[in-house]
């Protein structure tokens, strides 16, 4: 998290940081798996990537998105973000993704981006603008996402 807005004391935009991390740890060991070759080791961490995904991806799209667009704001870049959210479950739930391995990882490429863009761009501007009752929608959106 780029830690200059102070939006990290937030425990709703902790959560979904440390939930990236998670995504990420993961993502760079099926790339690791990519370049070894281990297409069955692979075939099981995108796998799990797909649930863990899902599963964040939800409390993102109920919590923080659904805020942001109730409030009219950042609405053209929470529409990119939510068809990301669409290619990364079709993407990742694809029983077939590692028999692409070229394809699987621009995926990861790009989740990496979509990762950075949110936590760079929009996390900061939704601490700024959303009011304090919308965190506390995002967070009881989030405790019903797990």
């Amino acid at each position: 998290m780029c830690s200059y807005c102070g939006c990290e004391a937030e425990k709703v935009m902790k959560a979904l940081t440390d939930e990236h991390e998670t995504i990420a740890s993961l993502a760079r060991h099926l790339i690791s798996d990519l370049d070894q070759g281990n297409f069955e080791s692979a075939a099981l961490q995108t796998s799990e990537l797909a649930v863990l995904f899902d599963r964040h991806g939800a409390s993102e799209e109920n919590g923080l998105f659904r805020q942001l667009l109730l409030a009219g704001e950042a609405v053209e870049e929470v529409e990119k973000l939510l068809a990301d959210h669409i290619k990364f479950r079709n993407g990742f739930g694809d029983p077939a993704a590692v028999s692409q391995p070229d394809q699987l990882r621009k995926l990861l490429k790009e989740l990496f981006e979509h990762a950075e863009l949110e936590e760079t761009d929009l996390f900061p501007y939704a601490w700024q603008v959303l009011p304090g009752e919308s965190w506390d929608l995002i967070e009881a959106a989030n405790l019903r996402t797990f």
